[in-house]
């Protein structure tokens, strides 16, 4: 499983940031891309992520992040990233309990490529990581 926090990139490398506060959230997105050739890092908030981004912010392809979290959520960090020159390319995939109607909306008018309901299935997961790093192509 990949390590909380960040390592050098190689280039032309796709590599995913996977956002969440709740560890087993943590556990199962790792457990879904352990086995696949996608390198991934964690990140356990909002602060961590944001900062993480900050420092490098070309070395992320795709963004998998949780909408709740305590302090920074996710929709303050997906709006922070599409306002940002250097990151608004980056496709993100929300992944969140929340699913009404407006909370999709929401999340689709802040900017996010998908909005993935928890639970979630593992072949949807990666068929959705999929479509977001095609889009790079």
């Amino acid at each position: 499983m990949a390590e909380i926090g960040g390592t050098e990139m190689v280039k032309d490398e796709k590599k995913i940031l996977v956002v969440d506060d709740d560890q087993l959230s943590l556990f199962v997105v790792g457990e879904y891309l352990d086995g696949t050739d996608y390198k991934y890092d964690f990140a356990e908030n909002g602060d961590q992520a944001w900062n993480m981004l900050l420092e490098a912010p070309d070395k992320y392809s795709v963004i998998v992040l949780d909408r709740m979290m305590p302090r920074i959520d996710g929709i303050e960090i997906l709006t922070r990233i599409k306002k940002e020159p250097t990151m608004a390319h980056i496709p993100v995939i929300l992944q969140t309990a929340k699913a009404t109607k407006e909370d999709y909306q929401e999340g689709t008018d802040a900017g996010a490529f998908y909005y993935l309901t928890k639970p979630f299935d593992k072949h949807l997961f990666l068929k959705v990581l999929n479509d977001a790093l095609s889009q790079l192509d």
